[in-house]
């Protein structure tokens, strides 16, 4: 795992013990948008393509990790996360507690969600309805934002 670094600067010096420490400012090639403008346009992408979705927990603005549920036919559920992977230095889509496509009862992704808060205060939790099963996965469909 290589971490690319494309600028370093000094940000300050102090004396410890006749020696001076640098704290260092790394500035990554990447920008991130905020949690909470993701979640706004997640959230307004749905809504435009006649999906209702909703916030349920609204998590840290900055950067709270992001739980999508997808609400399905007949007491089903999926739950997908948002989180960085290390390898590729890119955001993917990860399926938490079971496989990415297969559904869960509604119940247990509930139980999930709500362990989840508990455990990170600062997660977010947008739950999507998609009650004729057209919506498909964040790897399939194009209406997932980037």
């Amino acid at each position: 795992m290589s971490l690319s670094i494309t600028r370093l600067s000094f940000t300050g010096a102090r004396k410890n013990n006749n020696s001076y420490i640098f704290f260092i400012h790394d500035c990554l090639n990447t920008m991130r948008l905020k949690t909470a403008l993701y979640v706004d346009m997640l959230v307004r992408q749905m809504n435009n393509h006649g999906y209702a979705a909703y916030i349920v927990h609204k998590g840290f603005e900055s950067a709270g990790a992001l739980y999508v549920q997808i609400n399905l036919p007949a007491g089903k559920a999926r739950l997908y996360n948002r989180h960085h992977d290390y390898q590729t230095d890119s955001l993917t889509w990860a399926a938490p507690i079971s496989d990415f496509e297969e559904s869960l009862e509604i119940s247990d992704v509930n139980t999930y969600t709500k362990r989840l808060i508990d455990r990170d205060p600062d997660c977010w939790v947008v739950e999507i309805d998609d009650f004729q099963d057209r919506l498909g996965t964040p790897k399939t469909s194009d209406l997932w934002p980037e």
